[in-house]
């Protein structure tokens, strides 16, 4: 099958200049790496103009749409571009209409690097792609500054084809992770389209945050399937470790700001935790800095179909701090809730 692509791209290497031009392609990676470290993608596009749109509901692959960018066990780094000489102006990437934007994966051990590298994607703009930024078992990985669009037309896909557009996904045994200040934004264009900002699924018991990101418009701002937590009363494994959501603000989501599926897990306490002072290797609890959409009718704020029962601790003080329609959760009100939701990362193209 050809299939027309339209690349505009740049990609620098330590001493090479990379250039692409419309051209039709029997694969649909578009950078396709392994084993490397240190490849610089700066102000590129990655546009798929797809006009194919012959396929039935039995041959909708997410493949088809094809990757921006596909890492196996490679170091790269997505970040903005000078327009001009004097960097007075920058140049966003962009990736658009995709079956995956990034798609980085630890896959069968090979070559120089027994290791995967880490990577890095900031400042760039996921528009209308099915999964975004897709991480399998990859560590270390550090998301920032990123607009997700979704929920408009993808380019070729039949107009009957009823499918899932998802911001970042991340799963199986990832142990850490940044993914800060992003954007989660739904337009809301196409019914057929279910909008999901976050996905973690099965990323194991290490602690891992998404935290200060706006989710805008989606059906659903925050999923977890699997388990993304200890355990209570399994052997081996803490509670006080796993899956946390922090300083994070919803905003008109149609059925839940945050859910956990039916046999998923993430940390039972939903709080801040600060080390005891008076009392070393313990932890307190504070309140989170979350703000939910309180859409009401029936919207979920926090829906919990899990293996236990969450606490959740907020700020009485913040009105939308509240999860009012909730399912599985129990609250506690902070009256000091002594939380903070600092900037850990300066905005680039600003270096701090």
């Amino acid at each position: 099958m050809h299939t027309l692509y339209k690349i505009i791209a740049c990609c620098l290497l330590p001493f090479c200049l990379y250039s692409q031009q419309t051209a039709f392609f029997e694969t649909t990676i578009y950078f396709d790496l392994a084993y490397v470290g240190g490849v610089m993608f700066r102000g590129c596009s990655f546009i798929n103009e797809q006009s194919d749109g012959d396929y039935d509901d039995q041959n909708l692959n997410i493949e088809n749409w094809g990757y921006g960018i596909r890492a196996n066990r490679s170091g790269f780094s997505v970040r903005l571009a000078c327009d001009d000489i004097f960097c007075n102006t920058f140049e966003e990437s962009l990736f658009r209409g995709l079956g995956y934007g990034v798609y980085a994966f630890t896959g069968t051990p090979g070559g120089a690097n027994e290791q995967p590298y880490p990577y890095e994607v900031s400042k760039a703009t996921f528009e209308n792609c099915l999964v975004g930024i897709r991480n399998a078992s990859v560590e270390g990985s550090k998301i920032i500054y990123n607009t997700f669009i979704l929920g408009g037309p993808t380019e070729g896909m039949p107009e009957f084809a009823e499918v899932d557009q998802v911001g970042v996904f991340y799963e199986n045994d990832v142990l850490g992770f940044i993914c800060e200040e992003n954007e989660f934004i739904g337009t809301g264009s196409e019914e057929n389209i279910f909008t999901i900002g976050t996905i973690v699924k099965s990323t194991g018991i290490e602690n891992k945050t998404i935290r200060k990101s706006t989710y805008q418009d989606l059906a659903i701002g925050n999923l977890a399937n699997g388990q993304n937590a200890g355990i209570p009363g399994t052997p081996g494994t803490s509670v006080d470790r796993g899956m946390y959501y922090d300083c994070n603000q919803h905003n008109a989501v149609t059925f839940s700001d945050y859910m956990v599926e039916d046999g998923g897990s993430i940390r039972l306490d939903q709080s801040q935790k600060v080390e005891d002072l008076s009392s070393p290797g313990d932890f307190i609890d504070l309140a989170t800095g979350n703000l939910f959409s309180q859409t009401g009718g029936g919207v979920f704020d926090f829906l919990n179909e899990g293996v236990f029962t969450l606490r959740y601790y907020y700020d009485q003080s913040e009105i939308r701090a509240f999860p009012f329609n909730r399912s599985g959760v129990s609250t506690s009100p902070e009256e000091d809730p002594s939380f903070s939701c600092p900037t850990e990362f300066c905005e680039p193209p600003k270096v701090c």
